[in-house]
């Protein structure tokens, strides 16, 4: 659980797109993607001369199409073997406003459908979640804003009107995330951070007990280096360097857990910019993966 909160902060932190960012240079018609591993161990990521034949699939391959306003309207995978994984299609109003979401079975007939509602100012007040197959209703979600426009509340219930979670969020005045509280179906409160902001960016993430007694504490410093234009975030868990993560052009090159792993991530590019194949190798296990994307652009 601490491992994915993490993941999501690091996302949060630096108010740049991830490793699966597109740089829109031209409007993008479809994404595919494939992930392969190495067969052989390699023992220098900086010395890699890898022969694509002994790559092999590891997990499996999806896509995604978009429109021209660069939403997503269809995505799906397959598995290793080439069989069905999921198939999911996006369906927006005339207001870009995306309306219904339909999960499809392997039969592609569909198994789910989400339903999303809007008020006049365009903020979602409510979704629902329902078993088409069945014909129930499996989550109803509300949404609350303030009056500056920030989601202060999401409140999710099931059929019989019983709570199954409840978030609850504040803002400063310039619109920062400065606590956020998760509470279970008991509503019991699960989870609650609390934010510090420096220049925009997240400096402090705090983890506290129902009473408001600090658990945990992250703190991040980031370093801009102009000469080659990469920034490096420094984390900090209760005051000791846990992790560095470097960025550049928005994409991880780097990743290190101290004293335990790094992580290297190096790019290729097509002519508008936007990666077409990740080499990620990691130094612990000498493990190295490929991902490939074809991108098909709008003519």
């Amino acid at each position: 659980m601490r491992v994915i909160y993490l993941s999501i902060v690091m996302s949060f932190l630096i108010n740049c797109t991830s490793t699966n960012s597109i740089k829109e240079v031209q409007k993008i018609k479809e994404i595919q993607t494939r992930n392969l591993s190495y067969s052989d161990k390699i023992e220098n990521f900086d010395l890699l001369n890898l022969s694509k034949k002994k790559f092999a699939p590891n997990t499996n391959s999806s896509y995604v199409f978009l429109n021209k306003n660069n939403d997503t309207i269809e995505k799906g995978g397959s598995t290793i073997n080439g069989d069905f994984f999921y198939k999911e299609l996006w369906i927006y109003n005339d207001k870009n406003q995306k309306i219904k979401e339909l999960n499809l079975d392997k039969n592609n007939e569909t198994a789910s459908e989400e339903l999303y509602f809007y008020n006049d100012s365009g903020q979602i007040i409510k979704s629902t979640f329902r078993d088409t197959k069945k014909d129930i209703l499996i989550n109803k979600t509300i949404y609350e804003y303030d009056k500056s426009g920030n989601n202060i509340k999401k409140i999710g219930s099931r059929e019989d009107g019983r709570l199954s979670f409840r978030f609850e969020k504040k803002y400063d005045e310039k619109g920062n995330l400065i606590d956020f509280k998760r509470f279970h179906w008991t509503n019991t409160l699960s989870d609650w951070y609390q934010y510090t902001y420096e220049n925009k960016k997240v400096v402090e993430k705090k983890e506290l007990d129902s009473l408001g007694n600090e658990i945990q504490r992250w703190n991040y410093k980031y370093e801009f280096d102009n000469s080659d234009k990469t920034m490096m975030i420094k984390e900090l868990y209760n005051d000791k360097l846990s992790q560095i993560t470097s960025y550049k052009d928005s994409l991880i090159i780097k990743k290190e857990i101290v004293d335990y792993n790094k992580t290297f991530y190096k790019y290729s590019f097509d002519k508008n910019h936007n990666w077409v194949k990740k080499i990620t190798f990691s130094n612990k296990n000498k493990t190295t993966y490929l991902t490939e994307r074809t991108i098909t652009y709008f003519k």
